[in-house]
């Protein structure tokens, strides 16, 4: 049940994604039985493994491995699985030592509109865009979602107090930049407009054209915007 869309892909949530394998191993323990099944499952499909141990009358995961069935990628997780778990669990005794644990992922949730920019979370919380992006991940296009009324951002551990507070003085400025466009033989006006996705009109007044001949190897202006965020006074709000 995790939404990929052309806003955001679950998948990439890492609390999300989580208990969704959680909730899918659980699944297919419940459907097999037997753990090692399950895993073998959850790499291969639940079809495969029913297939094949229907085929070959096996009743658990060796068995099936003997047969020339399970791709040797399924044929290895399991076992891989297996001794990760057991390294985890007593890693000193397996030679690693000195290990240095990644600390638990930590944050707190911002509500906000659609289509808000994380670099804009990131000035109202007073941390780095990176920071934030590493946070949400699962937003593709740098965005909150255009297709949700709200959306809950995610942000770093003890900034939500100073977020609410800046969050209505953020403030957008928008202005024009332009990158240059190389003219190459084949080009067409449609084909330009449609690649920087710009109206024929606007690219013909901005580069001074009276016609859609192009000439291979002259330069076109191409507009873009460009927006970046401030914070405005305290009690200013425009």
């Amino acid at each position: 049940n995790l939404t990929i869309d052309n806003y955001v892909d679950e998948r990439r949530h890492a609390e999300k994604s989580t208990k969704a394998a959680i909730a899918f191993l659980s699944d297919l323990y419940a459907d097999f039985g037997d753990w090692h099944l399950a895993v073998a499952a959850y790499n291969a499909g639940g079809g495969k493994i029913r297939r094949g141990l229907e085929r070959y009358k096996a009743d658990d995961f060796w068995s099936l491995a003997q047969h020339n069935y399970l791709h040797l990628e399924t044929k290895r997780y399991v076992p891989k699985l297996i001794a990760a778990i057991i390294i985890a669990k007593n890693p000193e005794q397996y030679g690693f030592s000195n290990l240095k644990y990644e600390t638990a992922i930590e944050y707190e949730t911002l509500r906000v509109g659609p289509g808000l920019s994380l670099d804009a979370v990131a000035l109202i919380c007073d941390t780095s865009s990176t920071k934030i992006k590493q946070l949400n991940q699962e937003l593709k296009t740098g965005k909150t979602p255009l297709n949700k009324s709200y959306y809950d951002v995610q942000i770093p551990q003890g900034s939500a107090e100073l977020a609410k507070a800046n969050l209505p003085r953020l403030n957008s400025v928008v202005s024009t930049g332009y990158k240059t466009h190389v003219i190459s033989k084949g080009d067409t006006l449609s084909k330009i407009c449609s690649s920087y996705n710009i109206n024929k009109t606007t690219l013909l007044k901005i580069n001074n054209l009276r016609s859609n001949t192009l000439i291979a190897g002259n330069h076109l202006r191409i507009p873009y915007s460009t927006t970046r965020y401030r914070l405005l006074a305290s009690g200013n709000n425009g």
